[in-house]
């Protein structure tokens, strides 16, 4: 049986233990949800494509790419969350460098 959180770390506070109890599985929630919402835009452009390429270029064109960059920067947040508030054993290299992956595919698309 795994040891609980606090008798692995003695001296871990309050605010620590809520960060790991809540803060990241929350987080991760809203991380699945992102992608859903990433599904839904790129599936929207798709669907668009024949529309906005016949038509002259305009700022509301520009709002199509709003949601990836937004969804760029969630993945960031994230990434940068997961190595702040976990410990460096408790998540597996495999997800740090597929997010890292993920991320700077994001970033070039």
């Amino acid at each position: 049986m795994q040891p609980t959180l606090q008798q692995e770390l003695p001296v871990i506070s309050h605010f620590q233990t809520v960060q790991r109890s809540i803060y990241i599985p929350s987080v991760t929630c809203l991380f699945g949800l992102c992608i859903f919402g990433m599904i839904s835009s790129v599936h929207g452009s798709i669907v668009r494509w024949k529309q906005i390429s016949r038509e002259e270029f305009s700022p509301a064109h520009a709002a199509y790419s709003f949601p990836l960059l937004m969804h760029a920067m969630a993945v960031q947040s994230y990434r940068s969350s997961l190595n702040f508030f976990t410990p460096a054993d408790e998540v597996s290299p495999m997800i740090k460098t597929a997010l890292h992956v993920y991320w700077v595919f994001l970033v070039f698309a």
